[in-house]
Parts: structure tokens; C-alpha cells; sequence
């Protein structure tokens, strides 16, 4: 979902705040984009993601793969709209010790089309 997609699907406020978290230089806002991917509002969430991926945050694109298979419905076009911007938290998925995010690596560079990294 682009931003405009998202201002007009959700209020003025959280369009404008989202906005801001995604430019922002501040660290910080990592910290309150990643509780909002868990939010029950479809807006809120969406937003969360696409302000994570926007920032490009390791950390940020670290919860997001955390929490892809049970988002992903949802989550796939926002990713799609963006790519190369979870690169960093694939490669580590599939080289790190967790089979579980491993295997959402690998469901994950399918799915976007990310097949470079498998030689990693």
C-alpha cells in the first residue's frame, strides 16, 4: 500500500504519524512502529509495515520476518510494493540458528522473488 493508498484509507492523524516515523532519523520510532504490526486495526498494521520497510530498519525488518507467516495474506502486497527492503533480515533468517525463521526466509524469497540470496 503507497502512503497516498494509506491516506486515504485511514485518518488524517495516523497517516501524518506514521509519515513521520517512517522519516525520521530517530531510533526510537522503530520501538513504536513494531508493537503496531500486532495491532487488531488493519490500517494501524498496514501503516506499521509499510513505515518499517521504509525505514529500512535491521531491527524493524527482524520483526517483520518474525511475524510474516501469520500475516502474510495482508502483508505480500505492501512488501511487493517495495522491493529489496527486507534483503538484510532474509539473508540473516537463513543463515542464523532459527529453523522456524529460516523456513520463513525461505517461503519469504519466494514469495517476493528474492532468489539471489539463495546461495547464502
Amino acid at each position: 500500500m503507497s502512503g497516498d493508498q494509506l491516506r486515504k484509507r485511514s485518518p488524517a492523524g495516523l497517516a501524518l504519524t506514521l509519515h513521520t516515523l517512517a522519516k525520521t532519523n530517530n531510533e526510537a520510532a522503530v520501538g513504536v512502529l513494531v508493537p503496531a504490526l500486532d495491532s487488531a486495526d488493519a490500517a494501524v498494521q498496514l501503516g506499521a509495515l509499510a513505515a518499517l520497510l521504509d525505514r529500512r530498519s535491521p531491527t524493524g525488518q527482524t520483526e517483520i520476518l518474525k511475524r510474516l507467516a501469520a500475516h502474510a495474506l495482508p502483508w505480500r502486497p505492501v512488501i511487493e510494493g517495495r522491493p529489496g527492503r527486507l534483503t538484510h533480515a532474509l539473508r540473516d533468517g537463513l543463515l542464523g540458528s532459527d529453523q522456524s525463521l529460516c523456513r520463513t526466509s525461505c517461503q519469504a524469497i519466494v514469495w517476493f522473488r528474492e532468489f539471489d540470496l539463495f546461495p547464502a
